[in-house]
């Protein structure tokens, strides 16, 4: 049998995680199973833990929820686009590390030193004069690279939202404008939980939920091992969607099953995005759970 591509708590985690979705014929049966869901884009190692900021790990209830948690990118790049009358106007060199410079040396096959960049005396990043090399791109070929080549288009606005990443070697670079960050679904079960609504303090109400961390601290010296309460995830289309969501204290996370999968940002512009409880990713794993149970020998 080819393994599904997941890490766990333990080893033992993974069959009883499978079992639990094996015997679920659908999502409301999950739900009564008591599963819970939190979406990453960190490398899970070692033992699960509470943020470092409230010590609380924060679930959903639903993974079309939790994957709306995993950004599209690491990092967001605004690049005004060039004016009409600004086509033929050379690309100004900035930094060699620039993704826009990383782009425009590569398509000169040159490199920063054959610039032979100037540099202000008095401002050392201000570049005065450079050398111009033959194949050196004008601001329409930048636009022809981000609007069409890396799929961005030319919205009216007339500025880029660009997705940037890390190469190898860690400099920032464009990713094309359907890439997505590779990020986490962790499917949590922790036997008869109890999660009642979260009880404040008078004289924290005035703060955000999330910020009522003297309330978190006294939950855990109360002994509690979860607490829920109302939410709102950020969607890049729908702007703020409430939902419910379980935190989860050191007890509980000290005697949690976990797995986790590969999953990307889960957003969309209709609101059943969020309303409809699965995913991709989930979808393939409880195929693969019900597989494992129909066939000693599944593949994924």
């Amino acid at each position: 049998m080819r393994p599904f591509p997941v890490t766990a708590s333990t080893p033992q985690a993974i069959g009883r995680i499978l079992d639990i979705l094996a015997a679920c014929p659908d999502f409301t049966e999950v739900r009564r199973a008591g599963l819970l869901f939190h979406g990453t884009c960190e490398t899970i190692t070692g033992p699960l833990h509470g943020g470092a900021h409230d010590g609380v790990l924060w679930c959903a209830e639903t993974p079309s929820v939790a994957q709306a948690y995993i950004p599209r990118a690491g990092m967001t790049r605004y690049l005004s686009m060039p004016g009409a009358h600004h086509g033929d106007e050379l690309v100004r060199p900035t930094d060699p590390d620039d993704p826009v410079m990383i782009w425009a040396l590569g398509r000169a096959g040159a490199t920063w030193a054959d610039l032979e960049v100037e540099h202000d005396p008095q401002r050392a990043r201000t570049i005065l004069a450079w050398r111009n090399l033959p194949g050196w791109p004008v601001k329409r070929d930048l636009g022809t690279w981000i609007a069409d080549e890396l799929g961005y288009g030319r919205p009216s606005i007339g500025t880029w939202s660009i997705l940037c990443d890390r190469d190898e070697v860690g400099r920032e670079i464009f990713r094309p404008a359907d890439w997505y960050l590779s990020g986490t679904l962790l499917v949590l079960h922790v036997p008869d939980l109890k999660a009642e609504p979260a009880t404040w303090s008078p004289d924290l109400t005035l703060y955000k939920p999330h910020n009522r961390l003297a309330d978190f601290a006294r939950f855990a010296r109360e002994g509690l091992e979860a607490f829920s309460m109302q939410d709102r995830l950020q969607s890049d289309h729908l702007g703020n969607v409430g939902h419910r969501a379980v935190g989860l204290l050191a007890p509980a996370l000290e005697r949690a099953d976990w797995i986790a999968i590969p999953a990307q940002r889960h957003d969309g512009k209709d609101i059943a995005i969020f309303s409809e409880p699965m995913t991709r990713e989930f979808s393939g794993l409880m195929r693969y759970a019900h597989a494992c149970r129909s066939d000693p020998s599944p593949s994924p």
